[in-house]
């Protein structure tokens, strides 16, 4: 895998591994031959619904083109991954507009959240994370914060680095940014918005050592909370 800087020093032109395009063994938007990108393939705007690019192992990249389009409202493109084995990751968003603000967010479907958000008024915006499990699923959500617009999505795999971020007990982990998390012009909690919750989910969850709360206020607003499960120490 070769990095060539393009428009931007902090962006990298990523060669496609696939003569066609196409990455994994279910992939979406595949291009034409010759064609350096793989596309988004609508509807994607929910965990059920994330386009599915494969597997994905050290030195693989691809680059995703899509677009968060004015005419109606798409505020979520989720790109669903398997790790080969455990990598470190490396994701980059440009969007076409150098004006608009969009952000990327990792999500965990093991236990239905989010592990880290890359929220800041950068362009492009890039975040560092871990899967430190092999075939653990992991999305890349591509969300604006604000303005609409074209984008590419480039995400390169490396091996597991030893300068790998400290886990907080999950399987994915991320290289969190300095300063606050902003108010979003939108709920996160959209992308994954089932109320119920299977039995299979709560003991995906408390398997993941953690339970939740679900809360509806007056308004119908859903309020989920996420809490560590504290188990008693042995005598």
């Amino acid at each position: 895998m070769r990095h060539v800087p393009h428009a931007s020093k902090f962006a990298v032109l990523v060669l496609a591994a696939f003569a066609a395009g196409c990455h994994g063994e279910d992939c979406h938007g595949c291009g034409y031959e010759g064609d350096p990108f793989v596309y988004e393939d609508e509807p994607n705007d929910q965990a059920c619904c994330a386009n599915d690019f494969g597997t994905l192992a050290p030195y693989e990249s691809l680059a995703i083109r899509g677009s968060l389009p004015a005419s109606v409202p798409d505020f979520f493109d989720g790109f669903a991954f398997h790790s080969a084995q455990a990598i470190d990751v490396r994701v980059e968003l440009v969007s076409d507009d150098p004006h608009a603000d969009f952000d990327l967010c990792i999500y965990d479907p093991l236990i239905g959240d989010y592990v880290a958000c890359f929220e800041t008024g950068a362009h492009p915006e890039v975040g560092l994370f871990s899967v430190l499990e092999a075939g653990r699923e992991f999305h890349v959500v591509v969300t604006p914060y604000s303005g609409t617009g074209g984008y590419t999505l480039y995400v390169d795999a490396f091996p597991i680095s030893l300068a790998a971020p400290a886990t907080e007990g999950g399987a994915i982990t991320a290289e969190q940014q300095a300063g606050e998390r902003r108010e979003r012009a939108h709920d996160l909690a959209d992308y994954h918005p089932e109320v119920a919750v299977s039995a299979p989910a709560v003991e995906r969850l408390e398997l993941a050592g953690y339970t939740e709360l679900i809360e509806v206020d007056d308004r119908g607003e859903v309020r989920r909370t996420r809490l560590p499960i504290v188990r008693p120490t042995a005598r």
